[in-house]
């Protein structure tokens, strides 16, 4: 079955950029869409939010709304919609394509998933996204899930590419409160990497923030249990049968326990274990 197709729409010229920050990173589509957003007027010079099923969003600012609509976007997107045939599952997880194969970073809200994308990302390698990893059962891929990047103004301090692009108002990026919303395309345009299967898991300690920089092996069993816990669900949720295929596809990958002081170090010690 075919993937989603996402549409927003706003009444008003001057939303421009919001409205190009929600789908930059995705192709476009001839197809009708299947989930539909929209941001409106709304009273005082503030704007509403409107999305399938749910009550509306605001009065707010645009960087509120798009922000709500963008997890709104997402919730209905693993929840499955109209046409999930039920298939694949997401993984709470980053990707990215490194020389050696591609690698998969697990690890609770806070670890530095998206920190650590993007600072690959800057580096040249190309990406399944820094958040969210699509599983397809049927073929034991990964691939990505076309959206933007979350990041605070802490993470764009430290990777010079992404912090020049938000401050020249790149299409693709977008200022909500706390998070800049960074597309990768706005990075890149070949910010994709193809599907496949990773070679390497880091598992991401959010405690482990401290000290040097340490990329060091772990149990296959440990492993296993963070990369279940990291699974989001295809329609109704994941299944026992669709977790065990997530679990053989990763049968004999390389676990690691990544962690310490500065995600630029993080990042080249990632690098030369993937080389």
């Amino acid at each position: 079955m075919a993937p989603h197709v996402l549409e927003l729409t706003g009444d008003d010229a001057g939303l421009h950029r919001v409205v190009e920050s929600f789908y930059h990173a995705a192709p476009p589509s001839d197809r009708p869409p299947t989930l539909q957003y929209r941001i409106e007027h709304g009273p005082g010079g503030q704007w509403l939010g409107v999305a399938p099923g749910q009550p509306l969003y605001g009065p707010a600012g645009a960087g509120e709304v798009f922000a709500f609509l963008e997890w709104r976007a997402t919730d209905d997107l693993l929840k499955g919609g109209r046409d999930q045939t039920g298939s694949d599952a997401f993984l709470h997880a980053a990707g990215v394509a490194m020389p050696g194969g591609p690698v998969l970073l697990i690890g609770a809200p806070g670890s530095g998933k998206s920190t650590l994308a993007a600072h690959l990302l800057a580096r040249g390698h190309r990406v399944w996204g820094d958040d969210l990893v699509r599983f397809a059962a049927t073929g034991h891929d990964f691939s990505a899930v076309p959206r933007s990047f979350k990041l605070d103004s802490k993470s764009l301090d430290d990777i010079d590419l992404l912090r020049q692009l938000c401050e020249q108002a790149v299409p693709g990026t977008l200022l909500a409160p706390d998070t800049w919303y960074v597309s990768p395309a706005a990075v890149r345009t070949s910010w994709e990497a193809p599907p496949g299967r990773p070679r390497a898991l880091v598992i991401l300690d959010s405690a482990e923030h401290q000290g040097r920089v340490r990329v060091v092996p772990m149990s296959a069993a440990e492993a296993a249990v963070r990369v279940t816990q990291t699974l989001l669900g295809g329609t109704g949720g994941t299944d026992a049968h669709l977790s065990l295929r997530v679990l053989e596809s990763l049968a004999e990958v390389e676990a690691y326990r990544g962690g310490g002081a500065g995600a630029a170090h993080l990042a080249q010690a990632i690098e030369e274990l993937a080389a």
